[in-house]
Parts: structure tokens; sequence; C-alpha cells
């Protein structure tokens, strides 16, 4: 695998997919970052198991100048990796996989050398059936998270109340948050009917990040 990509679209790419990665995790690889390099884009990937973000950064973009040379996929040491990233001289970078993984960085006359995993180790996320979508304003779904997720319980012993309780028809939603001393609640009339009924519980600490990541401005999809 070897890739050329701007410094700067590269760090926020790595930005987003750090907010799923934890150092205290049972499951080692989970401390590193997925890349996956394909000639169109490159594919990043952080999960602690419970949370698990991916981005892709594509060749079509000109701001990105990505220029892929040869495929491949590689787990990369994520605290470690990224801060090498951005302490780079130049606004480019070329990252190539040698033989046992090695990783070769180099920005101008700046060379880094790490060593990686194999990507086929890294646990695979889900497929999604992008046939089954439920779409909401990216402000509205933000607004719908900061109302609950104040009363979102902190205690491990009922797991159920770390979670907030969506509930979607087809005229409304409605989320509920408890820990059983506050209640919260955002009903919300959906200006496009939702299909079916669906009922489910996302955990506060996912909401969380993912309210962070929402842009205001664009329309956010569920795919159950």
């Amino acid at each position: 695998m070897k890739f050329t990509i701007s410094k700067s679209a590269f760090i926020r790419g790595l930005n987003i997919v750090s907010r799923a990665i934890s150092t205290k995790t049972t499951i080692p690889i989970l401390t590193g970052l997925k890349i996956i390099a394909t000639n169109q884009s490159l594919i990043l990937t952080g999960s602690d198991a419970d949370i698990s973000i991916e981005t892709t950064i594509k060749a079509s973009n000109p701001d990105n100048l990505l220029a892929v040379e040869s495929e491949g996929a590689i787990v990369l040491p994520a605290r470690f990796f990224t801060e090498i990233v951005k302490k780079l001289p130049e606004d480019t970078l070329t990252i190539e996989i040698t033989d046992n993984f090695q990783t070769v960085i180099t920005s101008g006359s700046a060379s880094f050398t790490i060593n990686g995993l194999d990507a086929n180790n890294y646990p695979h996320l889900p497929e999604i059936d992008s046939s089954n979508s439920l779409p909401i304003a990216g402000d509205v779904l933000k607004q719908i998270i900061s109302e609950t997720i104040v009363a979102v319980s902190n205690q491990e012993s009922r797991p159920i109340l770390t979670g907030v309780h969506f509930t979607m028809d087809n005229e409304n939603i409605l989320a509920v948050a408890t820990d059983s001393h506050r209640l919260s609640q955002r009903k919300v009339a959906m200006k496009q009917p939702f299909e079916h009924t669906y009922d489910f519980v996302l955990p506060g600490k996912s909401l969380s990040e993912l309210s962070k990541m929402i842009d205001d401005s664009k329309m956010i999809f569920y795919y159950l």
C-alpha cells in the first residue's frame, strides 16, 4: 500500500475517527486505527467496540490531494501515528507499507518508520442496509440529543438507563431519557413520515460523540 495525501485533509479524518478510539480496551488492536486505501479513496476506521466511526477521504476532491499508488490496508497505533502526522513539516505526506507491516511516513526531509498490524484482524463493522434509512435534519437531531442526554444515567448497573429511548412512527419522533430521578423528553413532528414504527435505545456516550460531529445544515440518516 502506498499513497500521498494532503496533511490537513488527513488530520481532519484522523481527528474524526479518533473520537471512537480508547486506550482502555481489552482488545489491543482497537487502540489502533484502520486505514484502507483504494483507487478512489481512503477509508479510516476507529472503534472501541461500543462506538465505531468510519470516514472516507475521496480522491475526487482536489483539496485532498489524494493519489493512491497501490491499494492495501493496515492498522496503526492511533495516538502515536496521529502525533507524528501533526508534526510533519510539509503540506503533503506519503505513507508506504513495506514487509511485515512496517509503515514508512515521509514528508519533505522527515521520515518515520512505525510497526503496523494486519488489518484482517481488525473487527468488521456490521453491513448497513442502505434501503432502510430514516432521514432527520442535523439541527433537529442535535437539539433532540442536547435536550435528552442530560438525564441519561451514569450507573452501569442499569445499562438500559445509560441510553436514550427513541420511538419513531409515521408522525413523530419521541426521545426519552431518565436516570430514575430525572426525566427528559423531546417530541418532534416529522415532515417526511416513516413507513414503519421503530423503537430502540441508543447509548448516551454514542449520542454525545455523534452530536459533536453533526453538521446542522445537513440531513442525517439512521440505518436500522
